[in-house]
């Protein structure tokens, strides 16, 4: 089967403005809506199944982290959802895609501090990528951001084996976009 260098560019460009968002964001630097009218959402705080807001005392910090976890396992961009969405906006990229790459810029930013929780969101990020049900663009953001989070703890060799693993296991087409995309950065 031959290799459609168009998709993979096209590929490669929806991830490249998906990162670049979340850059934004962690920059301060609102991002840009899908429509003039219309804001992506991102759910700061769940809820409870019901809708009602929980009573707990309030968390320790371990248990924001893993909160924050759980909720980006939660917003992986479905496939099927993502097409649709294109299908609805064909020219606008992904706000479902957007609105992830900006809540994974704030949980990698929760790394940087504790090498610990880095190794968990290694964990998760591979989960995303090994996902077949999540978006392509999503995988690929989770499979770039495996990628980086040794850099921030660069002594720590669980975490680096972790993040090879994640590689290792992404499939070849997703590779190959990443790479692309990593070049064009360098």
């Amino acid at each position: 089967m031959r290799r459609n260098p168009l998709r993979a560019l096209v590929g490669a460009a929806a991830v490249l403005v998906a990162l670049s968002a979340a850059e934004l964001h962690l920059s301060g630097t609102p991002s840009t809506p899908r429509s003039p009218t219309e804001e992506p959402q991102i759910a700061a705080n769940p809820g409870t199944p019901g809708g009602a807001e929980p009573s707990a005392p309030a968390s320790t910090p371990s248990q924001t982290a893993d909160a924050r976890l759980a909720a980006i396992r939660r917003q992986w961009p479905l496939r099927e959802r993502v097409r649709a969405e294109a299908a609805e906006y064909p020219h606008v990229p992904s706000a479902l895609v957007l609105a992830f790459a900006r809540e994974l810029g704030g949980v990698f930013e929760l790394a940087r501090g504790d090498a610990a929780f880095a190794r968990k969101l290694v964990a998760v990020l591979g989960d995303c990528v090994r996902a077949d049900a999540v978006a392509d663009a999503a995988r690929a953001v989770c499979l770039l951001r495996a990628r980086r989070l040794p850099s921030l703890h660069p002594g720590d060799e669980r975490l680096r084996q972790a993040a090879e693993r994640v590689g290792d296991a992404a499939p070849p087409r997703l590779g190959a976009a990443v790479d692309a995309l990593e070049q064009t950065q360098n």
